[in-house]
């Protein structure tokens, strides 16, 4: 691919992905139904539960560590969520935490 095909590839990711950010935005200009403001304050919650399964979905195996190791991040996570109720402050914790002890020990 030469360099031109790959920045007109850039170029429409970029518009595809942000007109799909952007329309719903044009759509629902009006108040939103108590049904769709329901379903948007569960959708982070539902988001980062799929996150999380999806990243310990073949994680934990009977030869390795690895599956202590990420208890211990999850752990970490939950912790630093009850204590500050911030998403992506108990996110970034836990896989500091994480990313500490896989490369330490």
């Amino acid at each position: 691919m030469s360099d031109l095909e790959l920045m007109i590839s850039i170029i429409v990711m970029m518009s595809a992905t942000m007109m799909t950010r952007f329309i719903p935005l044009v759509m629902f200009k009006k108040e939103l139904s108590a049904k769709t403001r329901s379903i948007a304050n569960q959708l982070p919650y539902a988001t980062m539960g799929l996150l999380v399964v999806y990243a310990l979905k073949d994680s934990f195996s009977v030869e390795t560590n690895y599956g202590l190791y990420q208890m211990i991040g999850l752990l970490t996570i939950v912790i630093i969520h009850k204590m500050t109720d911030h998403i992506l402050m108990s996110i970034g914790g836990g896989l500091l935490i994480y990313l500490l002890i896989l490369n330490v020990l």
